[in-house]
């Protein structure tokens, strides 16, 4: 650390080089020694002003003196001190280091907290999204685990939720739909006994016509399934052979059959080709019935496509 005094003209009054000291022989040669030294900063530093500048690698700290500010208020003398830069700047470098470490740590901890938390939200919500999708694409037995409980874990209940619902009334509606195929499919099966029951009547003129539907190995009466065929009088049996009467079924579907008897009251068959060889009321009674035959009777008066077939009590 150097101080040095320098006047008004620049000239040093006072310098660690004695050749640029003022005074002695060479006076001549060291006139105006600050302007040879900091030729660009000797205007600021005689200016009569403190401040500070730096001069190569220093800094030059200055500040007017006034010798005898009563007597020659504008006469006055300046202190110059001369640091090297690195000293001056040392503490500010050194805090430069450790704000720019600190500032280090504390970017890299944002940055690993930044990416746990977006890590903590991203994940359930990408789950969501993949599970939407797949909800989507027809997956409706997709659950997504609640790991949390957060917003994001009640949007996971909720579509879990949703998802059950969903599921409930899609296996609701197919149920539904396989309940009213099997209603359509019975529907076409009374048209068809209808129809059945028309054509006996009409092949059959003599006889008695009957329709039939088998289930699980059975004929039955043909009718709506749950409901039973609409009571009929008992005829009364034949002298030649007891009638039994036998409890109507209470449900039917299947294939299509038909039976005429000769007799009315007892006797029953399957309608064949050869249904009028025996005509009713000869000795010779009807071909006897299957096993596992029972079902409704309505006599045939007459011949005609439109004669149609009711069911009503079974008897054997």
């Amino acid at each position: 650390m150097d101080l040095l005094p320098v006047d008004q003209q620049g000239c040093y009054l006072a310098h660690p080089d004695p050749a640029k000291r003022w005074g002695g022989p060479k006076d001549l040669d060291i006139q105006g020694g600050l302007w040879n030294d900091a030729p660009h900063q000797a205007a600021a530093i005689l200016s009569g002003q403190p401040g500070h500048v730096r001069v190569g690698d220093e800094v030059w700290v200055y500040r007017p003196v006034y010798p005898s500010p009563e007597e020659n208020p504008g006469h006055f003398w300046v202190i110059i001190r001369r640091e090297p830069a690195q000293h001056i700047y040392a503490s500010i470098t050194s805090f430069r280091l450790v704000a720019g470490g600190v500032l280090a740590v504390a970017i890299l901890l944002s940055v690993l907290m930044s990416a746990g938390i977006a890590r903590n939200i991203n994940q359930p919500v990408l789950a969501l999204r993949q599970a939407v999708e797949r909800f989507g694409q027809g997956d409706l037995d997709i659950q997504v685990p609640v790991q949390s409980e957060n917003e994001i874990a009640a949007l996971t209940q909720a579509f879990n939720h949703m998802a059950a619902a969903i599921r409930r009334d899609v296996t609701l509606l197919q149920r539904l739909n396989h309940y009213a195929i099997r209603v359509a499919h019975q529907r076409q099966m009374s048209q068809a006994l209808q129809l059945t029951a028309q054509t006996a009547a009409a092949l059959c003129p003599q006889g008695w016509a009957g329709v039939y539907t088998q289930e699980d190995g059975q004929l039955r009466a043909g009718q709506r399934r749950g409901t039973a065929p609409r009571a009929a009088p008992t005829p009364p049996a034949s002298p030649r052979q007891p009638c039994r009467t036998a409890r109507p079924p209470t449900r039917c579907r299947g294939s299509l059959v038909a039976r005429r008897t000769l007799d009315p009251r007892c006797h029953a068959s399957l309608l064949q080709p050869h249904c009028g060889l025996h005509e009713p009321g000869r000795g010779r009674p009807g071909p006897q019935r299957p096993a596992g035959l029972s079902g409704a009777h309505r006599r045939s008066p007459r011949p005609g496509p439109d004669q149609s077939l009711a069911p009503t009590t079974e008897h054997s």
